[in-house]
């Protein structure tokens, strides 16, 4: 009888961390869903179909690129790793959609110069983030080691 309560327990909390991962990560598109895609659709048909908003959104009338194109950046997890994946499109149509070594395969080469600026941005993203953690995880390891030294000066 312990033997089931014991496995009856692992299961309920192997079920509830599996929901749990399912939770987490509706938080980015599924690949699945972009095989529905078809060059020219609408940003209304793509957004219906991801339901997830963009991480990023990159106008290029706000860049040096003078065309109506407008590049989505969403956080994909196709299996044990996170990439992120690239949907240009143009007057609001779909034009292109993939990750940056497909853009820079591709011939026309206001794609290619889109992606890289694209590219840049998400990297300065990042590293000013793991800068904001790693300032944070220092200042924590400070806090320890000066309430270390306290406890260390402490008279016995």
């Amino acid at each position: 009888m312990k033997n089931v309560l014991i496995r009856f327990g692992l299961v309920c909390i192997f079920l509830l961390s599996g929901t749990i991962l399912l939770i987490a990560k509706d938080t980015t598109i599924k690949l699945s869903k972009i095989t529905q895609f078809r060059k020219e659709m609408k940003l209304r048909e793509v957004e219906y179909i991801l339901k997830n908003d963009p991480e990023f959104i990159i106008d290029s009338d706000s860049l040096t690129i003078k065309n109506n194109l407008e590049m989505r950046i969403y956080k994909v997890s196709p299996e044990l790793y996170h990439t992120r994946y690239f949907i240009l499109f143009n007057n609001e149509k779909l034009e292109f959609w993939g990750y940056p070594h497909e853009y820079a395969r591709h011939k026309n080469k206001l794609y290619n110069e889109f992606i890289q600026i694209a590219i840049d941005i998400v990297a300065d993203k990042d590293e000013k983030i793991a800068k904001a953690k790693e300032a944070e995880y220092q200042k924590k390891l400070d806090e320890r080691n000066k309430r270390e030294e306290e406890i260390r000066n402490r008279p016995h």
